[in-house]
């Protein structure tokens, strides 16, 4: 099968987006997804199993690698595309709580369908208050925006 790219919608968690984890190298993205979304990714065959939150839901972490070793070469993914809910590039810091599509490639790999974290739009940001104590400055302007957001460009 060829690369096919599914968009997924819901709330997120822990978005990062912009600078990958220190441990892994990764990218990455918690997202509870609605009913339509949750079809979408049981039909795609991805092998992700479920989470549970402390507070019962279920969530996927989606994951785009900054770099990964293909067929003996380097390849350099960087990060996601970010976009606004009218498809401009987007550079805030993405609250949990926001509501988002992402975009994720669905592969083959020797272990089942594997993906790969593309692309986000937030729809509905929530903003990011930094816990007290934090020492850089925690002011983010941010707008509410409707789920009625302009056609996907990814």
């Amino acid at each position: 099968m060829a690369t096919k790219y599914i968009h997924l919608h819901g709330k997120v968690n822990w978005v990062k987006a912009y600078r990958p984890d220190e441990k892994y190298d990764n990218y990455s993205v918690q997202m509870y997804l609605d009913e339509a979304s949750q079809r979408i990714f049981n039909e795609s065959g991805l092998t992700l199993s479920p989470k549970t939150d402390k507070d019962g839901l279920r969530y996927y972490t989606f994951r785009r690698p900054e770099t990964k070793l293909i067929k003996k070469e380097v390849v350099v993914f960087g990060p996601p595309k970010v976009y606004d809910r009218n498809n401009n590039e987007f550079s805030q810091i993405i609250g949990n709580g926001s509501t988002a599509t992402i975009k994720v490639s669905v592969y083959d790999t020797m272990k089942g369908k594997g993906h790969r974290w593309e692309a986000i739009r937030v729809e509905d940001l929530v903003e990011y208050v930094r816990p007290e104590g934090a020492t850089t400055n925690n002011t983010t302007t941010t707008e509410n925006v409707s789920v009625a957001a302009a056609p996907i460009p990814f």
